[in-house]
């Protein structure tokens, strides 16, 4: 893990996750429980992908807790949790420390929010307030499904699209009601012969809700 990882607010949050996966804290917000509801679909669709999450504080004693072995699903739902602590000014680094904690190292937050249409028609295509942030934890999940694309492709992989805001969507002539919209879908740059190889796991196995083929790259939803 690189060293910008082992900064005070890493740390901090290593050890807020490690409460909630232990479940000795349960912080609970206002707009938790609608977020919950309206995401359901989305949270039942997580694959059943083993996480294993690297801590970086100490215990009292001056030891590092070891290593914490879980579902993708359960550590999904301690990050909604803990989103609704982080602002728009520090959520990118919320992102990014626990895609380390939990061994996807190859995603960042800025993949799934840059756009170059969003910076010519200056668009702020970021997540908006505590529901926004909440939503946009799908992004962690991605990652580690994008982590094991890498694995079958034997290369990096590109993300075109992540997140779209709607000023955004509609500049690129998405469609109105687009999984991009609602957090829910990215595009990764693949030839089509890549894709055929990509659709037993994405599909078959891990139940994509939408696997549309272009000629350079692919859309998944979930």
């Amino acid at each position: 893990m690189s060293k910008q990882f082992y900064s005070d607010f890493a740390i901090s949050l290593s050890r807020k996750l490690y409460s909630a996966l232990r479940g000795y804290s349960a912080p609970s917000y206002p707009s938790e429980s609608y977020c919950v509801d309206r995401n359901i679909e989305f949270y039942l669709s997580i694959p059943d992908i083993p996480v294993t999450i690297t801590f970086l504080h100490k215990n009292e004693d001056g030891s590092v807790p070891p290593c914490l072995d879980t579902t993708l699903r359960n550590f999904y739902s301690c990050c909604t949790a803990l989103s609704f602590l982080y602002t728009v000014d520090n959520y990118g680094a919320f992102f990014d420390v626990l895609l380390h904690l939990s061994g996807c190292s190859h995603f960042t937050y800025n993949e799934f929010v840059n756009s170059s249409t969003a910076s010519v028609i200056g668009c702020p295509n970021y997540p908006i307030g505590p529901k926004g942030r909440f939503f946009f934890c799908n992004y962690i999940v991605f990652s580690h499904i994008l982590e094991s694309v890498r694995r079958i492709l034997g290369r990096p992989v590109l993300v075109t699209s992540g997140y779209r805001c709607l000023r955004l969507n509609s500049a690129v002539g998405g469609a109105k009601r687009s999984y991009h919209v609602r957090y829910r879908a990215v595009d990764i740059a693949v030839s089509p012969s890549e894709a055929a190889l990509l659709e037993p796991l994405l599909v078959s196995r891990f139940k994509a809700k939408e696997f549309i083929v272009g000629s350079d790259y692919l859309h998944i939803a979930f």
